[in-house]
């Protein structure tokens, strides 16, 4: 089954792309490389890193660090409790819980959505790192028209992507 690609797995590689030229996209189109749902052939090729936790316990095989001047991606996770939501108590309960000063101190990555606590492991509030891009992504996925042309530029030079969707997926036009 083909979906198309979420938006923000655009964000990186159109970042990426953009400064390198089209000369350059068409010599790593030329590695049959493929656009694959929770796949990273693209990433790889591109060289543009990967994931994981900046808090890893001292005998962790691998850590996670952050170079100075070298772009990650980082965003705040949205949430919200809709106006008609039939259980607002139940809602409220789950918001509180997970922006708890509790939960938010075992954060999986090191950083909280608080102000008032402070990451673990010597890090800077996310927001403090000039290259995590952290304003420029929800700017990248609020300009539709952009996105969109980035996702037909992948699918002219790397085919369309492929792979079941994401649990849940109700597709581009959910009840049409």
């Amino acid at each position: 089954m083909n979906a198309p690609l979420h938006s923000s797995a655009l964000f990186r590689p159109s970042r990426r792309l953009s400064s390198i030229g089209v000369s350059e996209i068409l010599k790593i189109s030329g590695l049959a490389a493929e656009m694959k749902r929770r796949g990273r052939d693209i990433i790889i090729i591109l060289g543009l890193g990967g994931s994981g936790s900046l808090t890893t316990p001292a005998n962790a095989p691998v850590k996670w660090a952050i170079a100075d001047g070298h772009p990650f991606l980082a965003w705040g996770q949205r949430a919200a409790i809709l106006k008609e939501a039939p259980h607002k108590a139940a809602a409220k309960l789950y918001m509180n819980c997970q922006i708890s000063e509790k939960n938010q101190r075992k954060a999986y990555n090191g950083w909280s959505v608080r102000t008032d606590v402070q990451p673990q492991g010597g890090l800077k509030p996310v927001w403090d790192y000039a290259n995590s891009n952290f304003a420029e992504l929800p700017r990248f996925m609020e300009n539709r028209a952009l996105v969109e042309r980035w996702r037909q530029t992948f699918a002219i030079y790397f085919g369309e992507v492929r792979g079941e969707p994401s649990p849940g997926w109700l597709g581009q036009r959910p009840g049409a």
